[in-house]
């Protein structure tokens, strides 16, 4: 092979590489579903702190904050903003239940919105969607509901387009001595296009009147 041919074929890779890289979306992590099919009451909030572990290259830790809204006895919307191993994020979601949890029949629904994230000098916008699955159940150490999700996404930016999916289990914890406290551990596997994590989170439900430790 000539010594031109090496260098095209060189050149060409090289260049390949750098536009793949300039133009990838970065797989931003701070995706994670930490609800349930629980829906708070209408002038009802609750305030939810996450920290999440990343445990796919490149690691890290984020801090996600999220604050709910009861909408109608079916439906719930959520503000999220987090910063951390991804510089910083923030969204919407729109959680609509049309199966309540009943009996023995599991809560079904969806949550639904998105997401803009900033890393690296890198924007990315993300359509979510969360489709829901959840159970409570009574137990001595208070009310448990596990539940689990496969989050679908569509993110877009910097020319190029992923689409990020993942298998979020999880589980609600309500202590029987703490009616307005409870907690979420969560646990999310990579699909495509995405990353895996661990989760936790300690949540405080509210109303008008304020917020009650009990």
């Amino acid at each position: 092979m000539s010594f031109a041919i090496k260098t095209r074929c060189v050149f060409g890779r090289l260049t390949a590489v750098l536009v793949t890289s300039f133009f990838s979306v970065t797989s931003l992590g701070y995706f994670s579903t930490m609800d349930t099919g629980e829906v708070l009451p209408s002038n009802n909030y609750r305030i939810q702190l996450e920290p999440q572990l990343i445990t796919t290259a490149p690691s890290g830790l984020n801090l996600n904050a999220r604050f709910d809204a009861g909408v109608n006895e079916s439906s719930n919307v959520r503000a999220i903003l987090g910063f951390g191993r991804t510089d910083f994020h923030w969204g919407l979601m729109y959680k609509w239940v049309p199966i309540p949890d009943y009996e023995g029949q599991p809560a079904l629904g969806i949550m639904g919105g998105f997401e803009w994230a900033r890393d690296d000098d890198k924007s990315v916008l993300t359509a979510r969607i969360h489709p829901i699955i959840s159970k409570e159940f009574g137990t001595d150490i208070g009310k448990l509901t596990p539940y689990a999700s496969v989050p679908i996404g569509l993110s877009g930016g910097d020319g190029s387009s992923k689409t990020p999916i993942q298998l979020a289990l999880g589980t609600g914890w309500k202590p029987t001595d703490l009616n307005k406290v409870s907690f979420l551990a969560e646990a999310g596997l990579e699909l495509n296009d995405s990353f895996s994590y661990v989760s936790v989170a300690a949540q405080i439900a509210f109303d008008e009147e304020g917020i009650a430790f009990e």
